[in-house]
Parts: structure tokens; C-alpha cells; sequence
């Protein structure tokens, strides 16, 4: 697992570094590096909220994984406009199913292909990298 989460941390702060054009512009021409700091975003937020509920429920248990989501939510880390709403209160215990089919009209959000408004429909590839490493306690030898 843990080589999986450095992948996944790692390429989501490279990859964090090109959402500039001009950065983007300046350094894939000449192939490049741009320079530190190098932050992780959301996605690699949100993974870690999966691997420490699968490591403690043993399997995604959607309730623990909201709040979960909530109590880790650092705003700087990229989030879409819609979970700076959604997050903080998850972490105190609101109701995510509630709240987040209010905020998104029943829908959920389509943000980055998942549907972030549901702890459950998580299905970026960012997010569940980790959830294909990981072996429950049963399973592992």
C-alpha cells in the first residue's frame, strides 16, 4: 500500500505543477521540471481518507469515509468550489447524503469524472489507485 499512496502523491504534485498554461508552457517545450514545492491536491487528501477507512472498518464504509473526508478537508489542496461547502460540514457530523444531494440537486457532482458529492461513487482513477493495493486482513500472507 504504501508504494501505491508515494505514486499516487507524487504524480498528483507533478502533475499539480503543469495546471498553469504558463508553467506548463515554459517547461513541456524544453522537457523541463518545474521548481518546488511540489503539493499534493485533493486527490492524494481524499486517497488517504480511503486507506485509513479501509485499514480501520475494513471495507469502504461510506458514513466513517465522509466524515472522514470532512475532518482531513485542507481548503488549499484544490478542492472544487462545491466540496468547500460539503467537507467542513462533514466533518461534525452532518448528514453527506442530505447535504449533498441539496447542494447538487440530487445529482451529485460529475468534478474530475466522480462524483464527489457521494462518499460511495468516489471513481477517480487518483482516488481508487490505492483501494486496488490494498489486500483485506483476511487475504494478506
Amino acid at each position: 500500500m504504501g508504494a501505491s499512496l508515494t505514486g499516487l502523491s507524487v504524480g498528483d504534485a507533478f502533475g499539480q505543477r503543469f495546471f498553469s498554461p504558463s508553467v506548463a508552457a515554459a517547461h513541456l517545450g524544453d522537457r523541463s521540471l518545474p521548481p518546488p514545492p511540489w503539493q499534493w491536491t485533493d486527490d492524494t487528501n481524499m486517497a488517504l481518507s480511503i486507506v485509513d477507512v479501509l485499514a480501520n472498518h475494513g471495507t469502504v464504509d461510506q458514513d466513517a469515509l465522509a466524515a472522514s473526508f470532512g475532518e482531513h478537508f485542507e481548503p488549499t489542496r484544490g478542492y472544487g468550489a462545491g466540496m468547500h461547502q460539503l467537507l467542513p460540514g462533514y466533518a461534525v457530523g452532518t448528514d453527506w447524503r442530505r447535504e449533498a444531494n441539496r447542494l447538487f440537486g440530487g445529482m451529485g457532482s460529475y468534478g474530475n469524472g466522480a462524483r464527489c458529492g457521494s462518499p460511495h461513487w468516489v471513481r477517480t482513477s487518483m482516488r481508487t489507485s490505492t483501494v486496488s493495493s490494498w489486500k483485506p486482513r483476511s487475504r494478506q500472507r
